[in-house]
Parts: C-alpha cells; structure tokens; sequence
C-alpha cells in the first residue's frame, strides 16, 4: 500500500515538474534568436493600456507564432519583420479575452495595439471585441490586418 501511494506521488510530481517546464517562456522581450539586434533591424509591438493604477486595461502579446513570449516591462516585444501570428491577451480587470491578430511588419517601426478606451466598459465582449494596429512610423492603422474569433484567456498558458 505504502509502495503505490509513494508512486502516485512520484508521477504527480513529475507530471507538475514537465507542465512546468512546458509553460516557460523561451523569448522574453523579444521574438527572435542570437544577439540582440539595433531597433532599426526589429519591429518593435506595443500593447496599450490606460495607465491607470486602479482599474487599468491593457493589451498584452503573449504568444508570437505559436510560441508562448513574455513582454519585456514597456509592454513591448520586438519581432524579425515579416507576417506574424499575434495572440494578444485583452485584461480589463473583470474582463479577460483573447484574440490573434495576424499582420506584416517592418523593420524599424513601432506598432502599437489599441482598443476602443472610451466604449471599453460598454462593450460585450462575448460577442465582440475590437483591436486595431497603428504604425507610429505612420500613424496610420495597418490595413491587412486579419483575425481570430475571440479565443480563452487560457489559450496564452
């Protein structure tokens, strides 16, 4: 009896220690390997927020092509140009979603995430949820934009 409880024990703590090292974040406010490259060889993604210390709402990158990241403490990654996959995680308090955005960036530029900080808290989010992409270089919204239905606050774990 004593031999299977101590076995069970052992694979639920393997079971926790390989979940664990499955959920570490490879790239941390940066997309990309090898050295560190100048901003003018990267995109650099920014998530909004309102900057507010109660209630704040923000836009975060967590995934980038499948691969869980972790935003360096601007709230920002920097990304290789190219077409990426952008699973972005709204947190607005009581309210969590999220979404993949999928669009091109340049080398050098700046993209901003935002949503709608006006109608945020009129907004149900079960049925809709706005994010628009803004290239400061530009200060235009990127066209081509092209995106999921709303996803689990999970699928950034």
């Amino acid at each position: 009896m004593h031999i299977k409880f101590v076995a069970a024990w052992a694979i639920a703590v393997a079971l926790v220690v390989s979940l664990i090292g499955c959920s570490a974040t490879k790239y941390k406010g940066r997309f990309y390997d090898g050295p560190e490259l100048p901003k003018s060889k990267v995109a650099t993604v920014v998530g909004d927020n309102l900057g507010r210390f109660f209630n704040n709402q923000s836009v975060y990158v967590c995934k980038v092509d499948d691969n869980k990241v972790e935003m360096s403490s601007d709230n920002s990654i920097d990304i290789l140009p190219g077409e990426h996959k952008l699973l972005l995680l709204y947190d607005g308090g009581n309210i969590h979603t999220a979404v993949e955005l999928t669009f091109t960036v340049e080398e050098g530029h700046k993209y901003l995430v935002s949503f709608d900080k006006k109608g945020v808290m009129e907004t149900n989010f079960a049925k809709q949820f706005t994010l628009w992409v803004v290239d400061s270089a530009t200060e235009q919204h990127v066209k081509d934009v092209r995106s999921s239905s709303l996803k689990s606050q999970y699928s950034c774990f």
